[in-house]
């Protein structure tokens, strides 16, 4: 069966949203701290980490089960992004729709210790659709 691509309609919202909510964490990871991550919320994915070399942008390369990173994209919410791809991907959702950030949105909540329903009122009052 072929899939049409879904559009991405809230690709800019996401990046504007979790700037503003964890923008702050400035703290650059080792790829070592970065893998341990990936290790602990999602440890039967055997996901792998590679530096990102020659790539502007961090990504998720489901097919190969890997996160790329970039030196700049070594910071805690930017791998948890890489990972809630891995876990919400199908053909048929978009990238970062709403079954994306309803996995981003619990990653994030388990790692910084934050309430659940208020971060995802959060990404609501933002314009983000969260929720399968």
């Amino acid at each position: 069966m072929a899939y049409t691509k879904v559009r991405d309609s809230q690709r800019s919202k996401v990046y504007r949203w979790e700037t503003l909510e964890f923008g702050w964490d400035t703290e650059t990871l080792s790829l070592d701290q970065c893998q341990s991550l990936c290790d602990k919320y999602v440890p039967h994915w055997n996901l792998t980490v590679s530096d990102g070399r020659g790539r502007r942008r961090a990504c998720a390369k489901i097919d190969k089960h890997q996160v790329c990173l970039p030196k700049w994209a070594r910071k805690a919410w930017i791998v948890l992004h890489e990972i809630a791809h891995h876990l919400a991907y199908a053909p048929n959702h978009a990238d970062h729709g709403r079954q994306y950030m309803q996995e981003y949105v619990q990653l994030l909540a388990k790692h910084y210790n934050r309430d659940l329903e208020t971060l995802r009122d959060s990404a609501y009052a933002y314009g983000l659709r969260v929720g399968y």
